[in-house]
């Protein structure tokens, strides 16, 4: 009998086996459950995905010393998985940090694709509303699977288009607008029926959107809250007296330019605004990107 060194996923979505006689290249595989030694979630210890050289690995996250515990392999990632066709230099407001981010933003990092598909694994059915919502890979890939209906926001109008045709099998809105103006404006306004996740999708900081939302959304029930935050960059290439009065105007902690830091600064903003909002929160996972750092949270009404 073959030894199953782990499972892969086939053309029809199907899990199958990796035995020895399993030759041709795998562009995804999972490992067997109890060879990823995940704890039950906390602020101290949780589920984190990051690259190593060509592959996803999944771990847990010490955040008192930033060690990285029982890594294992769970995807390939191939030149194809890379691809940057988002131009994040307008995000940055000075010539180095434009000349820092020349090479784009990448379509979908594979960490990123992987935390939020875990994520997407506690919910079912219900409305997504995702800010930043850009061309839509997300939507598609990991949203929209799951969801009854999604609201996407973003002011690029191409980047809707784009959006627009990864989603058009599935109920959806589509809003043109500023994210933090919509969030002042529209929402209030808008009674998002069954809102199950909200997903903060930034270039940036995601700091001042997460504000203006649970300022002009009242927590009557539990959701999910997905976060991407590439504030490390600023940290590296901002000015010095500037980024330290950004991190005490967005999070009320100083960072370092670390992931691990940021990881933390977001762990801080989501607990301030729940003991302001009256939720809980719960930490769910992380993920590494090169400069980026991807989080998910569980929020319920106290």
């Amino acid at each position: 009998m073959a030894t199953i060194a782990g499972f892969f996923r086939d053309g029809d979505n199907r899990i199958r086996p990796i035995t020895g006689r399993t030759h041709k290249p795998l562009k995804q595989y999972i490992i067997p459950v109890n060879k990823v030694r995940l704890p039950h979630p906390t602020f101290a210890k949780r589920p984190l995905f990051f690259q190593d050289g060509t592959t996803v690995q999944l771990g847990v996250l010490d955040k008192q010393n930033g060690e990285i515990a029982n890594p294992v392999p769970i995807a390939e990632i191939h030149t194809k998985d890379l691809t940057r066709s988002y131009d994040s230099s307008h995000s940055h407001s000075t010539a180095l940090q434009r000349r820092f981010a020349k090479a784009g933003a990448p379509d979908l990092t594979p960490t990123k694709l992987w935390q939020r598909r875990a994520m997407a694994q506690r919910f079912s059915g219900g409305t997504v509303l995702e800010l930043f919502a850009g061309k839509g890979h997300l939507s598609k890939q990991v949203w929209a699977p799951k969801a009854n209906k999604l609201v996407m926001v973003d002011k690029n109008q191409g980047f809707l288009k784009e959006a627009e045709k990864e989603v058009r099998y599935k109920p959806h809105e589509i809003h043109k607008a500023n994210n933090l103006k919509w969030l002042d404006k529209v929402l209030p306004e808008e009674r998002i029926r069954n809102l199950k996740v909200v997903d903060f999708d930034a270039f940036g900081s995601p700091a001042e959107s997460i504000r203006k939302f649970f300022d002009n959304h009242p927590i009557d029930k539990s959701m999910l809250i997905a976060v991407t935050d590439g504030s490390c960059i600023y940290m590296k290439v901002g000015d010095h007296k500037k980024t330290r009065e950004f991190c005490r105007k967005n999070y009320g902690v100083q960072l370092d330019g670390t992931r691990l830091a940021q990881v933390k600064a977001l762990d801080k903003l989501l607990i301030d605004l729940g003991q302001k909002h009256h939720f809980k929160v719960e930490p769910i996972n992380a993920a590494y990107g090169r400069q980026t750092v991807y989080a998910g949270y569980k929020i319920t009404p106290k």
